[in-house]
């Protein structure tokens, strides 16, 4: 059950930001790279309805507290030139898949917790 027009430009930024790391990304590493990327942290919010989506089409995997791609979202990985700025490339490409309604179980605090060990709070401060 998908809309193959539900894809967002938030959508492709969380997927950039999982693809950077061929590894596999912690949350806080998704949360950094998208920061990179975009000059933006991502909500619970988006994260949640991004990594759902992702996973549910099939692009993404969790495994041991790491997201990576599927051998599918390696694929439309390739169609980005890998530039910060630029990973909107992929957004036409995600639109070829439908897009799952799934949500990804994110709670506030494991946002926090991911958030703070981005950008712990001491830094914050300064």
């Amino acid at each position: 059950m998908g809309d193959t027009r539900g894809w967002t430009s938030s959508d492709a930024w969380i997927l950039a930001s999982i693809a950077a790391s061929r590894r596999g990304s912690t949350l806080s590493h998704v949360i950094g790279t998208a920061d990179a990327f975009n000059h933006d942290i991502p909500s619970r919010d988006q994260l949640a309805s991004s990594i759902g989506a992702l996973i549910g089409a099939g692009l993404v995997d969790s495994v041991d507290e790491r997201l990576r791609l599927t051998r599918e979202g390696q694929r439309i990985r390739k169609t980005w030139r890998g530039g910060a700025f630029e990973w909107g490339e992929m957004l036409p490409h995600l639109q070829r898949t439908p897009r799952s309604g799934q949500v990804y179980p994110l709670s506030g605090e494991e946002w926090q917790r991911a958030y703070d060990e981005y950008y712990p709070p001491e830094r914050r401060s300064q």
